[in-house]
């Protein structure tokens, strides 16, 4: 059974919407689901991975912003802001290793180095933020950033040629991503960001800020374990966060499906719009 994830298609052919693998796919996660839910599992956490698999499935759409689509479906259901950016890093990083893995031979290395530098730098600061922010000045942050993401995206102009990186430039992006993996769970926002006002194509883009999303993460997992203490409510890093996997994955494996329907210009319209809704909602809620 296929799932058929390639995003290319012949010339003239219009795939399906979802693939036969895709709808077993979610089925079996249904049947997940329901199966968690009979053996004891708590609805609010059920819905937790429900919220992670529309997230997944989503932001697979835009090649990235998972963290900020599913803060907003989290937050109601999370209590303390540190086990929700746990569950958003375990999520993502099941999404970013499968797109890793498919767009292997696309990832652009060499120009990662000074993104990484300014984002490790960065890192350790926005996490010890992040441990004493209220729950209320967390969503209304959230919600800020939601919209000032959405509007800066709709309104960045394209290029008709690509700019040429400067170390200090990627190393600047690299700190705002920083700040936003700490806070967020999301660095590669002001990444994404930069690389698509530089006019880079999409497959220069996406070789960029997928090895910087999931190296980032995996130093933001090490140092959560390291300097973020846990509180009263929150588990820590267990192994029933493992269970948000197989719905970050089906999401994910959708959401790729979905590309190869609909134009990006399309979907960059529904995304932002989507990122300024949410945001909206958690500033005036």
């Amino acid at each position: 059974m296929s799932l058929n994830l390639s995003i290319k298609t012949e010339a003239g052919s219009r795939p399906p919407v979802l693939s036969r693998g895709c709808v077993a796919s979610i089925l079996m996660l249904a049947c997940y689901l329901l199966g968690l839910a009979w053996h004891g599992w708590p609805l609010l956490r059920v819905l937790t991975l429900a919220a992670v698999f529309v997230a997944a499935c989503v932001a697979s759409i835009a090649g990235f912003a998972f963290s900020l689509i599913c803060a907003p479906l989290l937050l109601p259901l999370v209590a303390e802001p540190v086990a929700l950016v746990r569950i958003m890093l375990v999520g993502s990083l099941a999404i970013q290793a499968m797109s890793m893995w498919l767009l292997r031979d696309q990832l652009e290395w060499k120009r990662v180095t000074p993104f990484l530098l300014g984002g490790a730098g960065m890192l350790p600061v926005s996490l010890g933020f992040l441990s004493v922010l209220p729950r209320d000045q967390f969503s209304a942050l959230v919600g800020f950033i939601l919209v000032a993401q959405g509007s800066w995206l709709a309104l960045l102009p394209s290029r008709s040629e690509p700019r040429r990186m400067r170390f200090f430039e990627g190393v600047v992006a690299g700190l705002a991503g920083g700040i936003t993996g700490g806070l967020l769970a999301s660095p590669g926002l002001p990444v994404a960001a930069w690389c698509s006002w530089s006019g880079w194509s999409r497959q220069q883009q996406r070789g960029v800020f997928a090895p910087f999303i999931f190296l980032m993460q995996i130093l933001t997992v090490v140092l959560l374990w390291l300097l973020v203490p846990t509180s009263r409510t929150d588990e820590g890093f267990s192994w029933t966060l493992l269970a948000y996997i197989p719905p970050a994955l089906v999401g994910a494996i959708c959401g790729l499906q979905t590309f190869q329907r609909i134009s990006d210009r399309a979907f960059g319209v529904l995304v932002n719009a989507l990122l300024i809704l949410a945001g909206a909602v958690l500033v005036l809620g």
